[in-house]
């Protein structure tokens, strides 16, 4: 039988930023002190409850479940640059690494097979598409396809493209 005490280890992914408090919060429970209350000792783990039941109780919000998100919930960077926020333009333009209070473009554009679906940050794609050999121009779109499986797909024209 599978022990349901706090884990040993735990790994978070994601920035430093963005992890840091939940990082210091496993680490607590690991060290057997309570995230909330910050007493050492105190039972923040309950092990008649659920592991997952506990990491929500611990980190302080609800775990993702299927039932409460859908596929696009998770897969939500960017299949050619591989990011999920792009930054801001004229952050671009001068090489710096913006303030984290100002918003990039997040991918909006979408791969029409259903079983792709791959999602694009529209400045992306349509650099993708202008590179393909057999891309075509209409009035203001850029057709060309997917590079994941080849469904034909398009973009509108962008008159200035990301600088790289």
């Amino acid at each position: 039988e599978r022990s349901r005490g706090p884990p040993l280890v735990a790994r978070l992914v994601g920035s430093s930023v963005d992890a840091a408090g939940l990082r210091e919060r496993v680490a607590s429970i690991v060290d057997g002190t309570n995230p909330t209350t910050g007493i050492e000792g105190e039972a923040s783990w309950d092990e008649s409850r659920s592991i997952k039941a506990n990491l929500e109780a611990c980190l302080g919000f609800d775990l993702p479940s299927p039932e409460t998100t859908e596929k696009a919930d998770y897969v939500s960077e960017c299949g050619i640059c591989y990011a999920h926020r792009l930054p801001p333009a004229d952050d671009v333009a001068s090489g710096g690494g913006g303030s984290e209070d100002e918003d990039g473009a997040i991918p909006d554009a979408m791969c029409g097979n259903p079983s792709c679906a791959r999602s694009y940050h529209e400045t992306c794609l349509f650099e993708w598409l202008h590179s393909l050999p057999d891309a075509r121009v209409s009035f203001d779109r850029v057709f060309g396809t997917c590079p994941y499986c080849s469904e034909s797909l398009s973009v509108r024209v962008l008159s200035i493209s990301r600088g790289k």
